[in-house]
């Protein structure tokens, strides 16, 4: 959507912790305005008063948590800037604010699509980033795993995306992104040895999966898939790797 002339950029984070800017300018918000915003940025649409207030002050009777949400929404409009559209019954985040993790998740979600390996490094950096990793809100781990599960899948597709297209070294860093968000995911150990594999580097890929079948049989008390071991054992024999 474009933005009308002198109106300030609004860019609120939520990857790696929360921050609200009104074009190079950081708004200082309370904690209660700072939960009211990430809220209604992460459900998207128009939402009621009286969900918002039960889902973020659900101990608190009613009378009290519909206070609560009046006075985070004051405060969010003293603030500066044209952040949140409020009527008496609903909320929602402006259109003009951009949100860094819907930014994320949709270029996440393209990379499939993308018919060249562009933006690769821009991409990791905002894959290789956690959902508000110092928040402990209880209505907040339902979409840190949806973020979760997206950073992981677009993870493994880069790396193998960059590496089809003999970008190595963005190839590695972001299967190494996926190990690291999720030390025992198979997919993720074999995305790094599949790469590893690509670049002709047949150790590295033995390496990986001796350190992945450590991991499993102290955490889990298995062992790698058979598929994953043969696709190891196999490189000692096949020059050329073929990647899903």
């Amino acid at each position: 959507m474009a933005l009308r002339t002198g109106m300030p950029v609004m860019r609120l984070a939520l990857l790696r912790g929360f921050a609200l800017c009104a074009d190079d300018r950081t708004l200082t918000l309370p904690q209660n305005a700072e939960r009211l915003l990430t809220f209604l940025a992460l459900n998207g649409g128009t939402l009621r008063r009286d969900y918002v207030a039960g889902s973020l002050w659900p101990e608190s009777a009613e009378g009290n948590a519909a206070a609560n949400l009046r006075t985070a929404v004051w405060r969010i409009q003293q603030a500066g800037g044209r952040v949140l559209d409020a009527t008496r019954t609903r909320l929602h985040l402006a259109e003009v604010v951009a949100v860094d993790v819907l930014e994320a998740t949709a270029l996440a979600l393209s990379v499939e699509s993308r018919a060249e390996p562009d933006a690769g490094a821009e991409l990791l950096d905002l894959l290789d980033s956690e959902l508000l990793p110092d928040w402990y809100e209880e209505w907040l781990p339902p979409y840190r795993e949806r973020w979760r599960q997206t950073r992981l899948h677009s993870l493994e597709s880069l790396a193998l995306r960059m590496a089809r297209a003999g970008r190595f070294a963005v190839a590695v860093d972001a299967a190494l992104a996926a190990v690291r968000a999720e030390p025992l995911r198979e997919s993720a150990n074999r995305c790094l040895i599949q790469v590893h594999l690509a670049e002709g580097n047949v150790y590295e890929a033995r390496r990986v999966l001796e350190l992945h079948r450590q991991a499993i049989r102290a955490d889990l008390g298995i062992e790698p898939s058979a598929q994953l071991v043969a696709l190891v054992s196999g490189s000692r024999h096949n020059g050329a790797l073929t990647m899903r």
